[in-house]
């Protein structure tokens, strides 16, 4: 497991040394007493959440090798959360206040990739994220459906980028997996 820790590690030192990069906030969450392996959580961005009047992680990358101890593979699993506009959330449980995508084959340079091509779609809805929603105050039950009537627009806007987020990493993810099997199956040959 030491290969894989120490691997995490490069890709922590190399996140932290990227210039792109200086305002992340980089949190290590390490913890051998439990053996729970390494694990690192990334933050970047803060938005507005108008319920709360509180403001909100825009993005955590969460990299551990601790799921990957239970299941005995050697690779690095990470969890990227997007919070959702405010304008999106309720307090149904059912409903998270988070957009997320698991990846178990990233490498780092895809880490790099993805807050890059993040950036550059982010500004394409900023607009969303900091606007109020004011249906809140005529009828909170169901506010996050009339947005959706009446703001469709946007609210496709918001649902095409995440879903362009998730399908960036996915193909990436997948990509890893099948380069990885290859050179598996070339070995084996």
């Amino acid at each position: 497991m030491k290969p894989v820790s120490d691997a995490l590690n490069n890709w922590i030192k190399t996140l932290i040394t990227n210039h792109n990069h200086s305002r992340m906030k980089f949190i290590p969450m390490n913890d051998n007493k439990y053996d729970r392996g390494t694990s690192y959580v990334i933050e970047f961005g803060s938005i507005p959440h108008f319920q709360t009047k509180k403001d909100d992680t825009l993005i955590r990358i969460c990299m551990s090798t601790y799921f990957m101890n239970k299941l005995n593979n050697n690779h690095i699993h990470t969890n990227i959360m997007i919070t959702k506009p405010s304008i999106l959330r309720t307090d149904k449980p059912q409903d998270s206040s988070w957009f997320c995508i698991n990846c178990d084959r990233l490498k780092c340079k895809d880490i790099v990739d993805f807050i890059e091509y993040f950036r550059k779609g982010f500004y394409k809805i900023t607009e969303v994220y900091y606007r109020p929603n004011p249906l809140i105050a005529y009828n909170p039950k169901d506010y996050v459906e009339k947005f959706k009537e009446f703001n469709a627009y946007d609210y496709k806007q918001i649902m095409d980028f995440f879903d362009g987020c998730k399908s960036f990493l996915e193909k990436r993810n997948e990509t890893n997996k099948r380069v990885k099997d290859a050179k598996k199956d070339f070995k084996k040959g």
